[in-house]
């Protein structure tokens, strides 16, 4: 089955590693004229007032399109290279929860 994102559908999608560690939401894509294919992405975490302005500000990410795993309408998730020291660092700060929580 063919899938096809619109650039409404993919702009502010959801950006998430391997590891399951939210980086942002996409601001911004390039893409090739030639290929007419995305070849980046900008992801950047931002509030609803900032996402106005995200034109104006630096993305968070640069994501090439060889570092994303899968694409859908609800996420991407994106190799856990991509961040790297930053991923290991936001496990050990962010809380987790266990099984429990979840029941």
């Amino acid at each position: 089955m063919l899938m096809r994102l619109t650039s409404k559908q993919l702009l502010h999608l959801p950006v998430y590693t391997q590891s399951n560690i939210f980086l942002g939401n996409i601001v911004g894509f390039e893409l090739d004229p030639f290929q007419h294919m995305i070849q980046c992405y900008y992801v950047k975490k931002v509030n609803f007032i900032a996402s106005f302005l995200q034109h104006q500000e630096k993305p968070d990410y640069i994501v090439h399109q060889r570092q994303v795993i899968s694409l859908n309408t609800e996420r991407m998730l994106v190799e856990d290279a991509l961040i790297g020291e930053q991923a290991e660092i936001a496990k050990k700060i962010a809380p987790q929860k266990t099984e429990s929580e979840f029941i």
